[in-house]
């Protein structure tokens, strides 16, 4: 306001300056240059009466709208420094809640990729209990197959033995071993051979 001020009093003072050298005589102005204290006494009283009229006028028509025109625009630029201030704050909430919120998700994929891992190896260890119980019952299955093919085999093999046997009996008798002879021999084979113990 000080800088406004200066600048008027200093316009005020070359208007009034040109003022004085415009009353003075045309002789005077020729003779010598123009000076803000050149001139006579009543050149420089009405220098001075002008100067204060248009102080008057300038602080009535232009000072005021020109101050009360500064007072609303600092009083904007006020206002406006405010509200930055404010959505700063705000912003700066935001983040922090933004910085929680992605701090919180963080820790709930860590905690889903373990809860993960842990169903995984659940799942692996399922996976190999079930493939080894396959694996034994296949191994049992087997052995009862192998141990019935074993007793089938021995059976035929009783069978024939007992046949040839019987026919060898047959020719070292002379005669012919009839079927019910031919069954027991069959029948002892078989009571022998449940008799035997597994191996």
């Amino acid at each position: 306001m000080s800088r406004l001020y200066s600048l008027l009093f200093g316009t005020g003072l070359i208007l009034a300056n040109a003022c004085a050298v415009c009353l003075g005589t045309p002789g005077e102005a020729a003779e010598a240059e123009p000076s803000v204290f050149g001139g006579t006494i009543w050149a420089s009283i009405w220098t001075l009466v002008i100067f204060i009229l248009l102080l008057i006028v300038l602080g009535k028509f232009a000072w005021k709208p020109l101050l009360s025109a500064l007072k609303n625009r600092e009083d904007q630029i006020r206002r406006d420094i405010d509200s930055a201030k404010a959505q700063n704050l705000e912003a700066e909430k935001l983040l922090a809640r933004y910085q929680d919120q992605l701090a919180g998700a963080q820790a709930q994929a860590m905690e889903v990729i373990k809860k993960s891992a842990v169903e995984a190896e659940h799942v692996r260890d399922q996976i190999l209990a079930h493939g080894q119980e396959q694996a034994r019952h296949a191994i049992e299955q087997a052995k009862d197959q192998i141990e019935q093919a074993k007793i089938q085999a021995l059976k035929e093999l009783y069978s024939k033995s007992a046949k040839i046997a019987g026919d060898l009996a047959a020719k070292i008798l002379q005669r012919e071993v009839n079927s019910e002879d031919h069954r027991v021999l069959i029948q002892h084979g078989l009571d022998e051979l449940t008799k035997e113990p597994r191996p």
